[in-house]
């Protein structure tokens, strides 16, 4: 059985996590069984603003998303130590395309086959509007892309 591991990489401020945010609530309005989620609690949430670490039960295959990707940011070793218990058929998390996160997320993939994933930009970054639009459309594309691989 194939397994895959997607990254979103782009540059700081490209929409990455928010495109990944979105994803995660398409995933919970379509009910799918949620099976982990991080932050634990609305202290938590307070602390991390953008990163979400949330398992997803999809037709008997579990899909690991992980919204942020910034240098520091805890959830690489949270995928390290998730991967020593579980076997996720797809991982999806977001990375810079230079520097520690990315060589993380290419080490957590050993195993797996690395999809790059670009999320549509605008370059008016500033236009809050076209900018939501935006990742909603790579969300969509990355969840058509979820079912395409699990065949579902």
């Amino acid at each position: 059985m194939n397994k895959y591991f997607i990254c979103t990489d782009a540059d700081e401020d490209s929409g990455k996590s928010a495109t990944l945010l979105c994803l995660i609530r398409m995933l919970e309005a379509q009910n799918f069984d949620k099976l982990e989620a991080f932050p634990h609690n609305e202290e938590e949430a307070k602390e991390y603003q953008a990163d979400r670490t949330v398992a997803f039960q999809m037709n008997n295959h579990l899909v690991l998303i992980q919204s942020q990707g910034d240098p520091g940011t805890h959830v690489f070793a949270d995928t390290k130590a998730y991967l020593e218990k579980n076997e996720p058929r797809i991982i999806i998390c977001a990375a810079r395309p230079n520097g520690e996160p990315m060589k993380q997320a290419r080490e957590n993939a050993a195993g797996y086959t690395f999809i790059h994933f670009q999320n549509y930009r605008s370059e008016q970054p500033n236009n809050y509007l076209l900018n939501n639009q935006l990742n909603r459309l790579s969300a969509e594309s990355l969840l058509s892309a979820i079912h395409e691989l699990l065949n579902i």
